[in-house]
């Protein structure tokens, strides 16, 4: 008698989870059916986005466990609901292991004021320190020649040099950026700096989406916890690092021996100069605090630093692969400065190849696997379906980026696509779409036209070992890190 009663309570538990999930299921696009609990994390993958277009149309549903998420798979769609409707989709949805090292600030996870406040702070900033204009090629070049005079040197030496490029490439964008953050720069002799990166590069390798759906009860469990430790110590050795830069910054101003002057040399200046403002002001409801500091330079530098060298890094793995590709865009390139002179970001209206070559490369890098989710605020029009507030929605922009309805043969590298048919680059969304796009576009840009470009005109480029393979370390991770590989440089004459 007790075990038919159990059968029957638990039997109108499971009918009654069900009918639960037909209900919510019918609100939503169409997706394939999800478990009670687990969803579709069982059998998803980054394949099944694509394949999810192909069955269910450009816009469907995938359970994350419990959670419903939209997936836009179509270009005109995802602008129509990001930018027309970009009020709609500001928000973000925040895993736990994007909340952990940030507390609510930075400014790729925050939400409402604190988003708002600090990345329009942020943008203006950045342009005034000219990222946008000529005057950051200037710091990129330094970087650039800096960091290969050593190899002209070794050349010198012996004809040609061995280059593992993960680091160099790694000293040379951290600089950029830490340039633009703090005004230093790195080189070889910051051990402490290739520390912090070789982490962060693990930490990357290992990380997949389904670490990005762990809720906070399952740290409870050894496996999870200790997984979820291992991945997140780098962020918080960053975020330490960044703390005690801060503080050094500190107490060199308060002795005196640095002065905010104007709007600041670089973004710490700038944010000390607005928090002092905003004490003055006795605006009590400020966001522009310590913490949120730190958590910007954490976010800004993750940004700048590891999307750039994944992007060169996997442009360079191209060009040996298509070694016309590379010819054709470095002869360009000298016809074009008369090969007596660096290129220049004032060259891009006429390197039209060099541009389009660019544009490949960025497409076939496609960082980012998983793209962040927003949530929606209230009901909105995605495609022909009414998506109900407070849902998790995403443009899948790795998707976007290999449609072969717009990209014949899309895993080829071929430049010259964007010369034949017209506009198609606009088609090319690698720093999102919308209110929430990718703040340091216009610095990622000209480091790729100036780094690519002048690594072009000024050496020969050949393979080690066999050409470098074009799959990523993790295919189906969050992020398309470039599995390593060597190359040799030789002088252009």
């Amino acid at each position: 008698m007790i075990d038919a009663v159990v059968i029957v309570i638990l039997s109108s538990l499971i009918l009654a989870i069900f009918a639960h999930l037909f209900l919510r299921r019918t609100k939503l696009p169409p997706g394939p059916f999800p478990l009670p609990l687990v969803g579709n994390l069982p059998y998803l993958s980054y394949l099944s986005y694509k394949n999810g277009g192909v069955k269910y149309g450009p816009v469907f549903t995938v359970w994350f466990g419990p959670v419903p998420t939209v997936h836009i798979t179509d270009l005109e769609i995802a602008q129509h609901a990001m930018i027309k409707q970009g009020a709609n989709f500001v928000d973000r949805w925040v895993p736990l292991l994007f909340t952990l090292p940030r507390n609510g600030f930075g400014l790729i996870t925050s939400s409402g004021k604190v988003w708002q406040d600090h990345r329009r702070f942020s943008q203006h900033t950045l342009r005034n320190f000219g990222i946008g204009r000529n005057i950051i090629e200037e710091k990129i070049m330094e970087e650039f020649n800096l960091k290969f005079d050593e190899v002209d040197r070794q050349i010198q030496k012996s004809g040609c040099h061995v280059v593992d490029p993960q680091p160099l490439v790694d000293v040379l964008v951290g600089s950029v950026i830490n340039r633009v953050l703090f005004s230093e720069s790195f080189d070889n002799s910051n051990d402490y700096f290739f520390v912090l990166k070789e982490n962060l590069n693990k930490s990357l390798s290992r990380l997949t989406f389904l670490d990005t759906f762990v809720y906070k009860f399952m740290l409870s469990f050894p496996l999870i916890r200790g997984r979820y430790e291992e991945i997140l110590k780098p962020f918080y050795q960053l975020k330490d690092y960044f703390r005690n830069q801060f503080q050094q910054r500190k107490t060199s101003v308060e002795s005196g021996k640095h002065v905010l002057e104007g709007e600041g040399r670089d973004y710490v200046d700038a944010y000390m100069i607005k928090m002092m403002e905003e004490m003055e002001g006795n605006q009590e409801e400020t966001t522009f605090t310590e913490e949120a500091l730190l958590t910007n330079l954490l976010d800004l530098w993750i940004a700048g630093q590891e999307t750039t060298t994944m992007t060169i890094l996997s442009g360079i793995i191209n060009l040996i692969n298509y070694p016309e590709a590379m010819d054709k865009a470095r002869e360009e390139i000298k016809r074009v400065t008369g090969n007596n002179r660096p290129l220049s970001l004032l060259d891009r209206p006429t390197t039209t190849y060099l541009n389009a070559t660019i544009t490949e490369i960025q497409r076939l890098a496609s960082v980012v696997n998983f793209n962040l989710w927003r949530r929606s605020s209230e009901d909105s029009n995605v495609g022909s379906f009414t998506i109900p507030g407070g849902i998790t929605i995403a443009a899948q922009l790795s998707v976007l980026l290999s449609d072969s309805d717009h990209f014949k043969k899309h895993n080829e590298f071929d430049p010259s696509r964007y010369l034949k048919e017209e506009r198609l680059d606009q088609h090319v969304v690698p720093f999102g779409i919308g209110k929430r796009s990718c703040l340091g576009e216009s610095l990622a840009r000209a480091e790729l036209h100036l780094i690519i470009g002048n690594l072009l005109q000024r050496y020969q480029i050949s393979a080690v070992d066999g050409l470098p393979s074009r799959e990523p370390m993790n295919p189906n991770g969050v992020v398309r890190k470039p599995k390593p590989f060597l190359f040799s440089l030789f002088k252009n004459i």
